[in-house]
């Protein structure tokens, strides 16, 4: 198939349109980065803690409980003593900085867990792309202390995204207020976002 010099020069355009589209892609790219945030270590260190401790009581209870519930006959005050016994002290205090070890291992796997930018909301790590346009709807989950919200795209379709629980809340309501279609339904909950 032979090409004449009009299909060469058209082919040329085209070439030349598309590496400016990709440097212009590349270039905006580098200008507005997605603003990139993690679980908060309190919030995991709270639970985990909670955890730990309640690991170790029980673990007392189960291995002296006998002789604690002997004992308990000779009053309450007692029994605490011997609950919170120099040894088991110990044991409390290694359970202690195991809960803070976990949780800051917990809080290093959630990198990125959220990222915000002019396209939408990033999850899990960036392989999950929401973007602003798909967003119809957004309600929010409250679990304890802890407010996350729903993404909805269509009837449905829901996606939890963390929100009381990141780290850096001003910085984050910076982002949304930064990168957000003005009258975005997530707007609405940026004043969950303060500090208590």
């Amino acid at each position: 198939m032979n090409s004449t010099p009009a299909d060469e020069h058209k082919f040329l355009e085209l070439v030349n349109e598309n590496r400016n589209r990709i440097v212009l892609s590349m270039t905006s790219a580098d200008h507005v980065k997605p603003a990139e945030f993690k679980v908060a270590f309190w919030q995991i260190a709270i639970y985990g803690e909670i955890a730990f401790v309640g690991i170790w009581f029980f673990l007392m209870l189960g291995l002296e409980g006998d002789r604690i519930l002997r004992d308990l006959s000779h009053g309450s005050i007692h029994f605490v003593s011997r609950v919170f016994s120099w040894q088991h002290l110990v044991w409390l205090v290694l359970f202690f900085l195991g809960g803070l070890l976990f949780s800051w291992l917990l809080q290093k796997m959630t990198h990125r867990a959220v990222e915000i930018s002019t396209l939408g909301v990033h999850l899990h790590k960036g392989q999950n792309l929401i973007l602003w346009d798909e967003i119809k709807e957004v309600r929010p989950l409250r679990i304890l202390n802890i407010r996350s919200l729903w993404l909805i795209r269509e009837p449905g379709e829901k996606t939890i995204m963390p929100w009381t629980s990141l780290e850096r809340p001003s910085d984050l309501k910076a982002a949304v207020e930064a990168f957000a279609p003005p009258n975005h339904p997530i707007r609405k909950y940026l004043s969950l976002l303060r500090r208590t």
